[in-house]
């Protein structure tokens, strides 16, 4: 358990490092290019980034989930997703011309083609970064992600500085990816081959479809507003409707830094050594829901000050989209950990149905939305969450014999705290109106208001928080006593 928490530890710093970094990197941009720059980028990307689930076939997370591993497994790993990535580069770099044609804007071409050069490098990176994660040594995956992520800044900054807009970033992109090709070829460790084997392809396979579609399903779901609205819209709309859900999910990953990329590593390892999965799975998203579900609420609340101090004026079109997607992001967060869950149980086909399910609805909602306008898009997304939390609750019953009576029942002091939080934001845009006062005002006010109201809450609602949070203090006390002998 302790080396869980030492991986947890050292993935979370990474995460919150990564997510700053990437934040403050899109604050700048934002500031730099206009909402139709940044609409046609995210368009591309929101595109490639499907295509970037099925370049892994599920090599990562089988090789993470194996009881056991050797040199023949790795290289038939590295030879399967070295054939589907540089398949998947063709692929892109030929389709670039057809998919600008389809959304009738000609710098997409270009793009896709720079955007298919980081596939050729992705074997190698993603075996390394797997084998590492197996192995839980994330400090070595905090190494090599930071400084790929500070060159993709200072490169992506410089040359959109220069004039090169979006292709700047797409080149950023790929100067990073070299580099981090570079640095995972140093700190692999000596059982890893980077001589691909091209056969022993079949248990990966098997085991590949499932986690990669579900993968695959799960990131278009985010993507899919931007791909519609990019067709049925204007790429503004993309951009605002992007900037608006953006926002929140930066927030929400803030919250949660570090839990996904433990997540399925720590549930294997407790399946693996006869723990009790299903206590694990309850627990961690009581506790991990205390605190998401209270930060996504005021988030909404002030989205106007936040998203004016942070991005600027040019970008306050997209407030009512960041205050109608926060009801996705929420419900969503509800069942956050159990792909995980159901992965490292064994139960790939179930986790597949549930996100063909919501992918589906968010589709179809989509599709219906889309004509009327961003906004309905967002609630069209709202709905897809809803989806989410139902089909996740049935299908952990069915699986897991997780009641959800008693699990939605478990969560209720997350909601309560929540709501205690929210009422407390209203009354402090009541007093200073967020739509008046200067942004930088209500920031300061929420900041200073906002964590000792909900450390209150927790307290006064007995959520197990306070457990966590006594511990904590424990430990800090210790610490200074331990350091002032």
């Amino acid at each position: 358990m302790s080396s869980i928490r030492s991986s947890f530890l050292f993935s979370s710093i990474s995460q919150y490092l990564n997510k700053i970094l990437s934040f403050g990197f899109i604050v700048i941009i934002a500031r730099m290019l206009t909402p139709d720059e940044l609409g046609l980028y995210a368009i591309a990307t929101a595109v490639v980034v499907v295509a970037t689930e099925f370049r892994l076939m599920g090599a990562t997370n089988y090789l993470v989930r194996a009881e056991t591993i050797d040199r023949q497994t790795i290289r038939s790993g590295l030879g399967l997703t070295f054939c589907i990535c540089w398949g998947m580069a063709l692929c892109v770099f030929l389709a670039s011309s057809l998919i600008a044609s389809f959304y009738e804007l000609e710098p997409l071409s270009v793009l896709f083609k720079i955007l298919a050069i980081p596939f050729l490098f992705a074997p190698f990176i993603s075996i390394s970064a797997c084998l590492m994660t197996r192995d839980m040594h994330f400090h070595k995956i905090m190494i090599i992600s930071l400084t790929s992520l500070c060159i993709k800044i200072g490169v992506s900054i410089s040359l959109v500085w220069g004039g090169y807009s979006y292709y700047g970033l797409a080149w950023g992109l790929v100067i990073a990816t070299v580099f981090e090709f570079v640095l995972y070829y140093f700190f692999r460790g000596e059982g890893v081959s980077w001589n691909p084997s091209f056969k022993g392809f079949k248990p990966i396979i098997s085991f590949g479809i499932y986690n990669t579609l579900i993968n695959a399903l799960y990131r278009f779901e985010s993507s899919a507003p931007d791909v519609i609205l990019g067709k049925v819209g204007t790429v503004r709309d993309v951009a605002l409707f992007s900037r608006g859900s953006g926002f929140l999910t930066f927030v929400n990953e803030m919250v949660t830094a570090g839990v996904w990329q433990v997540a399925l590593p720590a549930m294997s390892k407790i399946k693996r050594e006869g723990g009790d999965v299903n206590d694990g799975y309850v627990k961690a998203s009581l506790l991990l829901g205390g605190l998401v579900l209270p930060v996504l609420a005021v988030s909404g609340v002030s989205a106007y000050p936040i998203i004016l101090l942070i991005f600027g004026e040019q970008w306050v079109e997209s407030v009512p989209v960041a205050q109608i997607i926060v009801g996705w992001v929420m419900l969503k967060s509800i069942h956050t950990l159990s792909t995980p869950l159901l992965i490292s149980t064994e139960n790939e086909k179930a986790a597949l149905l549930k996100q063909l399910i919501v992918f589906s609805a968010c589709i179809i909602a989509g599709i219906i939305a889309a004509p009327f306008g961003m906004f309905y898009m967002a609630w069209a997304m709202v709905f897809a969450g809803f989806v989410d939390l139902v089909t996740g609750s049935y299908i952990l019953y069915r699986c897991l014999g997780i009641k959800p009576w008693l699990f939605l029942g478990s969560i209720l002091r997350n909601v309560l705290v929540a709501l205690l939080c929210v009422i407390v934001a209203f009354a402090l845009d009541w007093v200073l109106d967020f739509k008046t006062v200067e942004p930088i005002i209500a920031f300061i006010c929420l900041a200073l208001i906002m964590p000792p109201t909900w450390l209150a809450c927790v307290f006064w609602v007995k959520h197990p928080l306070c457990t966590e949070i006594a511990g904590v203090m424990d430990f800090v006390k210790k610490r200074v006593k331990r350091n002032d002998r």
